[in-house]
């Protein structure tokens, strides 16, 4: 299976002055079962709403990469 983003739009924004921000995007994007017997594939389109949370980056590089550089999903 692959995916394809095909959007991104970002429904709420948070507040320049806040410390933590709270936001909430729609992703639009396509799955794509590929059967390697046959050859064929079958698109699949959805739809997720996500929101996260976005903290200053961690300065350990493991906890950095494991938290996205500072975003953690919260809801999805």
């Amino acid at each position: 299976r692959s995916v394809q983003i095909l959007s991104v739009l970002f429904l709420d924004k948070a507040s320049e002055t806040a410390k933590s921000h709270h936001n909430l995007a729609q992703v639009n994007f396509v799955a794509i079962n590929h059967d390697k017997a046959t050859g064929s594939t079958e698109s699949i389109p959805m739809s997720a709403i996500i929101s996260w949370d976005y903290r200053q980056r961690s300065k350990n590089p493991e906890e950095a990469w494991q938290n996205w550089d500072g975003f953690v999903v919260t809801h999805y």
